[in-house]
């Protein structure tokens, strides 16, 4: 399957922002982390910062390793990473899907946000998503909004999504492999939607 190459969309890695060119007109665009932050925020609210940046230190780790043994076959994995990367490997083992695209960058056509979509397969004939977790404990319907975003935004641009995942690593090695429901997801992520255009209103 051939997808479309978004160059006109750039992504700034330390500011973590989306820029979006359009004939010459530079426009940002939120992320759909950026407007689930309503729910995720209030989730997190009482996990102290250090925690949080250590525990996104490790998902970004994990996430390069994998990107490398997409790309090369190979990767590098610190002993802090290795108990997930042992998780991904097995996961890779028994469900030997067609990879499409890793870290695939994407915009809605007409909504104006975006994303980057860790994995896009085929399970036979049908493009599926998936997102890759990390973290101890998955919050199965802010993920499966996260992953509604990214499908709408696919769509805008003609991609057709069948199914979404997500794939749980643990540090022990083991993984969970969960189904997303995008239609519970799409009301968490319009409500969203809705108070990050009412916020950019007042």
């Amino acid at each position: 399957m051939n997808l479309l190459e978004f160059s006109e969309l750039q992504f700034d890695e330390e500011k973590h922002l989306y820029t979006l060119n359009l004939a010459g007109q530079i426009l940002q665009l939120p992320s759909v982390t950026q407007i689930l932050r309503f729910v995720s925020n209030e989730m997190y609210k009482d996990v102290p910062l250090h925690v949080l940046e250590n525990a996104a230190d490790k998902g970004s780790r994990v996430h390069e390793a994998i990107e490398m043994m997409a790309k090369y076959g190979w990767m590098e994995a610190d002993t802090e990473i290795l108990g997930y990367m042992l998780a991904y490997q097995e996961w890779e083992k028994e469900h030997n899907y067609e990879t499409v695209a890793t870290e695939y960058m994407v915009y809605h056509g007409k909504r104006m946000y975006a994303g980057r979509i860790d994995r896009l397969f085929m399970d036979g004939n049908d493009l599926c998503i998936m997102d890759i977790k990390t973290s101890q404990q998955v919050y199965k319907l802010l993920t499966a909004a996260q992953l509604y975003g990214y499908s709408e935004a696919l769509k805008s641009h003609g991609i057709q999504v069948k199914q979404a995942y997500i794939l749980h690593l643990k540090e022990n090695s083991e993984y969970d492999w969960i189904e997303a429901d995008l239609n519970k997801g799409s009301t968490l992520f319009e409500c969203c939607a809705y108070l990050h255009g009412v916020l950019k209103e007042v």
